[in-house]
């Protein structure tokens, strides 16, 4: 290979000096070729078999790089992939459910199932009519609609359905109550057809407790409120007009028939006190308050048309018994009942009762307003009581017999309503002793059963207890002492009715506070004697 200078750039002719500058070459120690290493020998070959090491796994090819594809101004993106629909959450259908649902719920069902068994018309039972059981049945099932709204387990079914489906439900009692009452106006003439039992009462009272709104299935906005507010009106008004109409119409046809009546006056005035005036102060005066939106007067009325479907669930088959939802004049009510109305009584105590009403009539200071009904139950008690005795006087003129038992009732009639205008005086004071007027509460139911032993004993005079007459005795006193004692706010304000006393502190003498000191003994005047005197 040839060489050059690195200083000049001449070729070299050979040697280790360049013959142009006389420089040095920089290899000129190294040989021109590299020395050739002699060969090594092969090791021997062994005559057994090596093993091979393992081969290592093949990894797994990898997947491929996807292309870098980007969509053009034409082409649409690909879809991206949509995440999985969370999943609804279990609710409890009862968690914070009102106690107030439950009372209208358990009461409703009483009322349907009790149905089947009272008396529908004249004709029979309730069990009698297929159509009544079938429309009772699907009453009782929608009082669970509100709870499976609340569940979710229906996809779809919100506040608004779940309402409008209980509607729906209760639709056919409600027509069959409806028939009843056209096939008794039908047969108005005939005695052996038609009339309203105790089971039309019931199923009414039934129905609309079970299709009025619960907490679960009502509007948010509460924009429903005024529609039934408007319906509670007006049942409550129809409730006293047919009352009155009934009653009515039981005179006209006496006078336009044998005219038994007019032979006897005093029998008359003792239906026109009782049950014409008794109605129209126990059911009117509570109406005419409850119109007005007076927390008491809803809260009363409501109590007294329950009261109506609390004797029709309890008189009995042969009608001789102590409630008698007629007051002792048959076992049904038709269009000319001297005491009827029941059925239309209890309807408007149903409606009175819902959480809209309730809304509705809110009382502007929530002491003020269960004070206030405390002594309108009581004020109806005393008008009341008086009406009744005087109605039993003129009985008893009117059959020129005059029973110990009767007197005795009349006595105790007059004492109720002596205890009650206590109450309403105490009531209207202004300091309030509640545990006096609570007291005085009480004693009214107990005068009531004494009333009933003693007018259930003779032979001469017999005790029937009404819807009327009832409310009087039991259901519109035992409203009264729940008004004084069980609210909050009444709680709160006058503190417990029977307040506990002071603890006394750790180590303090169990005794009096300051205990009795005995005086210390005064000392002698006189030294004692020495010896004792000696005997002569």
């Amino acid at each position: 290979m040839a060489r050059f200078c690195g200083y000049c750039g001449a070729p070299s002719e050979g040697g280790s000096f360049c013959t142009s500058c006389g420089q040095r070459f920089p290899d000129a120690d190294a040989p021109d070729t590299p020395a050739q290493e002699p060969p090594v020998a092969d090791p021997p070959v062994a005559e057994q078999t090596a093993v091979l090491p393992p081969m290592p796994a093949t990894p797994p090819p990898a997947a491929p790089t996807p292309p870098d594809w980007r969509p053009g101004p034409q082409v649409p993106a690909p879809p991206a992939p949509r995440p999985a629909a969370p999943r609804a959450p279990v609710v409890n259908p009862f968690a914070g459910v009102p106690v107030g649902d439950y009372v209208r719920d358990a009461a409703a069902a009483v009322c349907l199932f009790a149905t089947l068994g009272k008396p529908w018309d004249v004709d029979g039972d309730g069990t009698d009519h297929w159509w009544v059981i079938l429309s009772a049945l699907v009453a009782v099932a929608s009082l669970a609609i509100p709870y499976v709204a609340a569940s979710r387990v229906v996809p779809g079914l919100g506040r608004d359905q779940a309402q409008l489906l209980k509607l729906a439900a209760n639709a056919p009692l409600l027509v069959c109550v409806v028939a009843a009452i056209v096939n008794d106006l039908v047969h108005a003439t005939d005695f052996i057809d038609g009339g309203l039992g105790p089971g039309v009462a019931l199923a009414l009272a039934g129905a609309l407790l079970a299709a009025q709104p619960r907490a679960a299935d009502e509007d948010v906005a509460l924009r429903d409120d005024p529609r039934w507010w408007a319906v509670t009106c007006t049942v409550v008004v129809a409730a006293v007009v047919v009352s009155v109409a009934q009653f009515a119409a039981f005179v006209l046809r006496d006078l336009t028939g044998e005219g038994f009546l007019l032979d006897e006056p005093a029998q008359l005035m003792s239906l026109l006190v009782a049950p014409l005036l008794l109605v129209l102060v126990v059911y009117g005066w509570s109406a005419r308050e409850a119109v007005t939106r007076h927390f008491s007067g809803v809260l009363v009325v409501g109590t007294a048309g329950l009261t109506a479907a609390a004797v029709a669930l309890l008189t009995g088959d042969a009608g001789d018994g102590v409630f008698n939802a007629y007051s002792g004049f048959g076992l049904v009510e038709r269009w000319d009942s001297p005491f009827g109305g029941a059925f239309i009584l209890s309807a408007a105590g149903a409606l009175a009762v819902s959480r809209p009403s309730l809304r509705m009539a809110r009382p502007a200071h929530p002491v003020t307003g269960w004070l206030h009904t405390a002594r309108l139950a009581f004020g109806l008690v005393a008008a009341g009581s008086v009406l009744v005795a005087i109605s039993i006087v003129l009985d008893l003129i009117a059959a020129d017999t005059y029973p110990g038992t009767a007197i005795a009732d009349i006595v105790l009639w007059l004492v109720v309503a002596v205890a009650s205008g206590v109450v309403v005086a105490l009531l209207s004071g202004a300091t309030l002793n509640r545990l006096a007027v609570v007291s005085l509460a009480c004693a009214v139911p107990v005068v009531g059963i004494v009333l009933v032993a003693v007018g259930r004993s003779g032979d001469d005079f017999t005790v029937f207890l009404g819807p009327a007459t009832t409310a009087l005795l039991f259901t519109l006193p035992a409203l009264a002492i729940c008004a004084l004692t069980i609210p909050a706010p009444v709680r709160r304000t006058y503190g417990p009715l029977l307040p506990e006393r002071a603890v006394p502190p750790p180590g303090a003498h169990p005794g009096p506070p300051h205990p009795q000191q005995w005086p210390t003994q005064p000392p002698p005047t006189q030294p004692p004697p020495t010896q004792p005197p000696t005997q002569g």
